[in-house]
């Protein structure tokens, strides 16, 4: 059973197919919803998406290194 990676331009492929937005639109909205994520975990509030789940940054030991 192989697993696929959804990736950022299947996620701009399909709203280009879906809601006809042109390429360049859809690579920059899947690009601003990746940076609104980023930048709302990075000030310290925790990310929530109803029926996927919440994200949160958390502290975490160092581990030795190799």
């Amino acid at each position: 059973m192989a697993l696929n990676t959804l990736t950022k331009a299947d996620i701009a492929e399909h709203l280009f197919d879906k809601l006809g937005l042109n390429k360049r639109e859809s690579k920059d909205m899947v690009e601003l919803f990746f940076e609104r994520i980023r930048v709302s975990l990075e000030d310290g509030q925790q990310v929530k998406l109803s029926g996927f789940g919440n994200f949160d940054l958390r502290d975490k030991k160092q581990r030795p290194g190799r």
